[in-house]
């Protein structure tokens, strides 16, 4: 104990002061100014100390922020050692988390310490929250949601510098427990015990947590880590219940399963590797079930979603777009996480060992799921699964008589495609490439679709739904696509 020890300090000059630390001026000296270029020395070991006019915990900032030191002026942070446990937590608690995750690095006994007291104490980790928060009357405010992901994130960071000499298996208990500490594990008690709103946070506050911790882990250490996280969080027997029985019947589960899978992918700030890595534990969980059973799954993850008010504090659960799917329309936003994981799934198909018509024949089995969906959304889901699959998938409906269906599907990805890029080039070479391998049937069909499109638009205002686009939107893309294929038309004719 420190109370044991004798400490011998000189100064320049070379005069030593001895004095006990059982001795009762030892509250005097360490309140007092200490003299500038000490050596403290203890057991025949040197320690060259920083001038100590300012208060301690600034002097380890200041070693913090410069890390690098001359060969012959070495400057060792501080004999913590010597410290009492109070004084230690005193200092510890001055600094950010940022500043902790540096200190946890030093040496193995500060990194214990710091894991005990901020991480396995549960007073020490509530202090680690609140002192890095802000004031704020309305927790559900988009500031206090972005600045308790970056909270999260540094806690990610902290856990993963303490840890990084752990064995894997250790470092991912260390984060489940992380996760019990803070909001609890994601389960249907939670979900029932918070509001919607409350639980979404949760589930964000944990993505940046994890895929912090998680970085620059490699893929066979990543997946141990969400095998451990799907087996804490009960997932497959969640999925066994929603598929056994009717849709939407189970709707806890469906979200359940959907925010756990949203908090792995964090969508859309994944690089591409990483976004790879992911869809590869997603399909390795939804590979075990039949085609119907697998388009269920990817609607209940990655589709639309239905608030039933617009009341963001209200207790009420969303539900998943079972049957609104097939009756109304929604903004192309809606299935941009569903197009996309889709595209990447047949870009990188071979990598997945899919075959490219599998995947077809997916993408055909969610947009009849529970029947067939309205042209409008599955020509936006179509417009984020990008150029090839949109090809292939209108190659093969066309091939099984359903050419009025395409035309009209055309037209609204005609529309889409114009508001978000103006540029329809994509669209006009879709369409050259199915009519040279298919006949001028589908030629013939668009200007009726284009009718039906009007037509629809006036329906929709009628029953005061929102409207997705305008009238003038289809005029200004009918008249664009015109212009490409006059062109093209000119350019053959010289």
């Amino acid at each position: 104990m420190i109370a044991d020890l004798k400490i011998s300090m000189m100064n320049q000059s070379g005069i030593k002061r001895k004095f006990s630390t059982n001795s009762s001026s030892i509250k005097q000296t360490i309140s007092e100014t200490i003299e500038t270029d000490m050596i403290v020395t203890n057991n025949n070991k040197k320690i060259a100390l920083l001038p100590y006019e300012i208060p301690l915990y600034t002097g380890i900032k200041d070693n913090i922020d410069r890390p690098e030191y001359e060969n012959d002026q070495k400057q060792i942070i501080g004999y913590f050692c010597l410290l009492p446990e109070e004084i230690m937590i005193k200092i510890f608690r001055l600094l950010s988390i940022e500043e902790l995750s540096l200190m946890a690095m030093t040496n193995s006994k500060i990194r214990n310490f710091i894991i005990q007291f901020f991480l396995f104490s549960h007073p020490g980790y509530v202090f680690l929250i609140r002192a890095s928060q802000f004031n704020t009357i309305d927790i559900y405010e988009p500031r206090f949601i972005f600045e308790s992901q970056k909270l999260f994130s540094r806690i990610g960071l902290l856990i993963k510098r303490s840890t990084f000499l752990f064995r894997t298996n250790d470092r991912i208990d260390m984060m489940i427990h992380i996760m019990e500490f803070s909001y609890g594990i994601p389960s249907i008690r939670l979900l029932s015990n918070h509001d919607y709103a409350h639980f979404k946070l949760t589930i964000k506050c944990y993505s940046k947590l994890m895929n912090t911790f998680i970085k620059g882990w490699r893929d066979f250490e990543c997946e141990k880590m969400f095998q451990k996280l799907k087996d804490v969080c009960q997932i497959d027997l969640q999925i066994g219940k929603i598929l056994k029985n009717t849709l939407g019947s189970k709707q806890k589960q469906e979200l359940l399963v959907r925010n756990f899978f949203r908090m792995i992918f964090a969508h859309p700030h994944d690089s591409l590797n990483n976004l790879k890595e992911k869809i590869g534990w997603l399909m390795k969980t939804v590979n075990v079930y039949t085609l119907s059973e697998m388009a269920r799954l990817f609607i209940v993850i990655f589709g639309p979603l239905v608030t039933v008010n617009n009341n963001f504090h209200n207790l009420s659960l969303p539900y998943i777009a079972w049957w609104d799917l097939t009756e109304s329309n929604f903004t192309e936003r809606s299935f941009e996480d569903l197009g996309l994981t889709l595209y990447f799934l047949y870009l990188k198909s071979d990598e997945f060992s899919y075959s490219k018509d599998f995947l077809i024949d997916l993408v055909d089995r969610i947009i009849m799921t529970p029947t067939r969906w309205t042209a409008m959304n599955v020509s936006e889901m179509l417009y984020y699964a990008g150029y090839e699959l949109t090809l292939t998938f209108f190659g093969k409906k066309i091939k099984e008589g359903y050419i009025e269906d395409v035309a009209t599907q055309l037209c609204h990805l005609n529309v889409v495609t114009y508001k978000n890029t103006k540029d329809l080039t994509t669209i006009a070479k879709i369409i050259e490439i199915l009519v040279n391998e298919n006949g001028f049937e589908l030629i013939q069909k668009l200007p009726d679709a284009f009718s039906a499109a009007f037509f629809d638009v006036e329906i929709m205002s009628d029953e005061d739904q929102i409207e997705i686009y305008e009238i003038s939107d289809i005029i200004e893309s009918q008249l664009e696509l015109m212009k490409i294929a006059l062109l093209k038309c000119n350019q053959n004719h010289h």
